[in-house]
């Protein structure tokens, strides 16, 4: 089964890619964001969710009863594949939107959803994630965050690493350990949050692109109500399993159409700079059959979230194809445009105002992020291929 897209919804693209065009304001086009910091971008990110909540267009496929649109897989599908041919911004808070309120929605309790729920809708509180820690990174079961419930509070100690804009955002949900005598996968407990809770230091960590939105997040005998657990103590590795279905279920779709953008970037580069076009043919023809590629990798998985089947380890291939792909693109741009691009956005000479640098330094960690290449080539050997384990 392939996505196919009925009348009314071709209507409702119709009616999204309207309201795009005539209320994305200027400052949030890309040519105005791409010269930006991450946190500035974040800032207008964060204003662009509130511009679309005030439009009615947020929780596209949450059910009304919890705010949303009541729409479909495909609305969703249709809807981010809208908001990147309109060049509009990505989410600030996409964690909110793809994990916290739909993992909520199925297993938070009344009071959970009551007080949470709005608050993502309507881009007032920006999530981020607390799982990574200095020892426990792909094999994040081995996690040592320390929760001791004391009566109807958990106490929190450890540090958690790489927590992606833990400096501007209000909740984190994470992952803490509250059984240590149990296995390996239990004993852990999916927990939210309060960034302002005493004892929460962030630490900004420097990064290769001169940007700082990576972050240490340290825990010292920080209180939170038990009432802040989903799913019950102990259950910590359900939930996030959870979570990561959820979050696979959609997110790539933007990713995809962003890709093929890009790609045309690298095409129109290739056109203006190159005397002989033939000497970039192979590398050209690899990466539009890789965006072809996950265009209808991502289609074939979210036809199957649409019939009510669970996404499967074909993510870990659109994951890859993305990652490196993109990588490939901005290797070739800089090879392509010579020495003046790999300059910063502060130096006289840089074009671009250093945006091609930038992205090129940025795509370093998508083969790390989100699980390794070398993770997911065990994924895909393993659950596709039907491969032994090494």
């Amino acid at each position: 089964m392939y996505l196919d897209f009925s009348e009314e919804q071709k209507a409702f693209r119709d009616a999204f890619h309207a309201w795009i065009q005539a209320n994305l304001p200027d400052e949030l086009k890309p040519e105005k964001l791409n010269a930006l910091s991450h946190d500035d971008q974040f800032q207008l990110q964060l204003k662009w969710e509130q511009i679309l909540a005030q439009g009615g267009w947020m929780g596209v496929s949450w059910p009304k009863e919890y705010g949303g649109m009541g729409k479909s897989i495909f609305e969703q599908v249709i809807y981010y594949e809208e908001l990147a041919k309109c060049g509009a911004p990505a989410m600030a808070n996409s964690l909110g939107h793809g994990i916290v309120g739909p993992t909520l929605m199925v297993y938070g309790t009344p009071e959970q959803r009551e007080r949470f729920l709005p608050g993502i809708l309507q881009g007032k509180e920006v999530w981020c994630q607390g799982y990574s820690e200095p020892n426990a990174g792909s094999d994040l079961a081995s996690l040592n965050t320390r929760g001791v419930v004391d009566g109807d509070v958990l106490r929190i100690t450890g540090q958690k690493v790489w927590t992606s804009y833990a400096h501007l955002s209000n909740w984190m949900f994470a992952l803490v350990r509250t059984d240590s005598s149990a296995e390996k996968h239990k004993g852990i407990t999916f927990v939210l949050i309060d960034m302002s809770s005493p004892g929460i230091t962030v630490r900004p960590l420097r990064q290769i692109t001169d940007e700082s939105h990576f972050n240490e997040v340290f825990f010292e005998d920080v209180v939170v109500p038990v009432e802040n657990v989903v799913g019950g103590i102990g259950n910590g590795w359900k939930m996030a399993m959870a979570a990561a279905a959820f979050e696979r279920g959609v997110y790539f779709v933007r990713h995809q159409v962003e890709l093929a953008q890009e790609a045309q970037m690298l095409l129109d580069v290739m056109d203006k700079h190159l005397d002989d076009p033939g000497r970039y043919l192979h590398v050209k023809e690899e990466i539009l059959d890789n965006v072809e590629a996950m265009r209808w990798i991502s289609y074939k998985n979210l036809s199957k979230v649409a019939a009510g089947e669970a996404p499967g380890s074909e993510s870990s291939v659109t994951k890859l194809i993305w990652s490196e792909t993109h990588q490939r693109i901005y290797e070739t741009a800089l090879e392509i445009l010579g020495p003046e691009m790999v300059l910063g956005p502060h130096e006289k000479m840089t074009q671009d105002k250093g945006f091609w640098q930038k992205q090129f330094l940025y795509t370093r960690a998508e083969t790390i992020l989100a699980a390794t290449s070398e993770i997911h080539r065990n994924l895909i050997s393993e659950r596709i291929l039907g491969l032994p384990r090494g």
